[in-house]
């Protein structure tokens, strides 16, 4: 079985690779959609943010408890250091969630390829896990066009692009697969072909 990672920057169509891959049949796991879930759902990450972030932000909706997410932004994005303790559980309950999916993932026929979609493949330390690097790019108007169209002003926009702009070069040392999602050429064929060399490896 191979496992691998779709990433790229913001605005980049990671998800369109995404959509296309359960087209075809595969399995992918959305790594943010899953962290919100775990968030909502795993009493590990409230008990660790009522102990080590804010317990304020912890508060009870019937017979749970829920996380008053507005609160904890407001606590995380004034504070580095409990930003990196939440990143730092979450990203640890991701790991394990998803290495719990491939092992019930090995017992099934799925073409024997596992992907994931993350946005944050080395910060959440999952890139050593992966055997292939999918990295999604576009140029930087497109990108900056889609951040547009999503209700980002142009001056977000551009300065979450600049953020990663050093990104690429890094996932570029390390043999990554590119796919250009530049909505001109055709992207179907990039994957299959992509899809192709991974069973004949």
């Amino acid at each position: 079985m191979k496992i691998v990672a779709v990433t790229g920057g913001i605005g980049s169509g990671k998800s369109v690779v995404s959509s296309v891959l359960r087209t075809l049949g595969y399995q992918v796991y959305d790594c943010d959609i899953e962290a919100k879930r775990l968030m909502d759902t795993d009493d590990k990450i409230k008990n660790f943010i009522c102990d080590k972030i804010d317990c304020h932000s912890i508060v009870p909706q019937g017979d749970i408890t829920v996380i008053d997410k507005k609160r904890l932004a407001e606590v995380i994005f004034n504070d580095s250091e409990k930003l990196s303790r939440l990143n730092t559980i979450v990203h640890t309950e991701v790991r394990k969630d998803i290495i719990k999916r491939i092992s019930s993932f090995q017992q099934k026929p799925h073409g024997g390829i596992f992907f994931f979609e993350t946005a944050i493949l080395r910060t959440s330390g999952l890139d050593n896990i992966v055997d292939e690097i999918w990295y999604v790019d576009a140029p930087a108007d497109i990108r900056l066009r889609r951040l547009v169209c999503r209700g980002l002003s142009q001056a977000d926009a551009s300065a979450r692009i600049n953020t990663q702009a050093a990104d690429i070069e890094s996932f570029n040392e390390h043999n990554s697969k590119f796919i250009l999602n530049d909505g001109l050429s055709p992207i179907i064929p990039k994957i299959l072909k992509l899809i192709e060399k991974l069973n004949d490896e």
